[in-house]
This record gives C-alpha cells, sequence and structure tokens, in this order.
C-alpha cells in the first residue's frame, strides 16, 4: 500500500516493479500496487502520462483499498487521516508475509534530502512533497 494517487507519494518502486513485472510473473510472483484511492482516481493515476506527474501505463495490478482493509490487516493504515503508510510486503502461497518493508521518513530529513528518498522525482514532485509536508 501507499498515501494516494496524485500525492506526494514517490512512484518509483512502482514503475521499477512494473518494468519488471514479466520477470516476477516468471517466478511465481504476482506485483499489486494498492491505495485507498477509488477505482476512478486508480484509473486516472494510470491513463495520464509520467510526464504530467502521474504513473502512466503500468504492467501491475493497480488495486483500490477503498474500504482500507487492506491497509489496516497489514498495519499501515494511518487511522485518524485515512492514509496508509507506503509498505511493501512479500506473501509466500499460505498467505504468510515473508519480508516486510515500511517506507517511513521524517518530515526534517525529507525537506533536507528530498533526492535522497526519492531519487528518481521531477521538480515538480519534489514540490508536491514539500507541499504536502508542510499543508
Amino acid at each position: 500500500p501507499y498515501p494516494l494517487d496524485f500525492t506526494f507519494v514517490c512512484p518509483t518502486e512502482i514503475v521499477a516493479s512494473s518494468d519488471k513485472a514479466k520477470e516476477f510473473h516468471d517466478v511465481n510472483f504476482e506485483v499489486v500496487a494498492v491505495s485507498v484511492d477509488s477505482h476512478f482516481s486508480r484509473l486516472a493515476w494510470i491513463n495520464t502520462p509520467r510526464k504530467n506527474g502521474a504513473l502512466g501505463h503500468i504492467n501491475i495490478a493497480p488495486l483500490s483499498d477503498l474500504t482500507k482493509r487492506i491497509s489496516r490487516d497489514f498495519g499501515v493504515l494511518l487511522e485518524g487521516p485515512g492514509l496508509a503508510l507506503r509498505g511493501l510486503f512479500i506473501i509466500d502461497p499460505n498467505g504468510v508475509i515473508k519480508y516486510l518493508f515500511l517506507f517511513v521518513c521524517l518530515f526534517v530529513f525529507l525537506r533536507q534530502h528530498l533526492t535522497l528518498c526519492c531519487p528518481g522525482s521531477s521538480a515538480v514532485a519534489q514540490s508536491r512533497l514539500i507541499a504536502g509536508l508542510t499543508s
């Protein structure tokens, strides 16, 4: 899961996973991108080109977690604002989590080291991140 489409989320790992989707599939892995957005927002995010601040075409399933059940069940939901932290989970065929990585950065660190946290982000994405952190 990750916070929201069209926000400060750094989509580099989504794009990288999408670019490697066939390789994942060839070794029996399925990759999905889960967000608490509606399916309408998900569709808009993949139908808007990357050069315009969205994902564009991806080769992985963009799932909507509008009910927030997935994010809650995986322990990444911030109940107050109703947003998910960014997380990466590897789950075996029996449903057991084998790997968990949460992307939690401090706001001050992000402001000072933005390109380190999101190396592929553009100036537009960086300005959106700063706006999101200061609002």
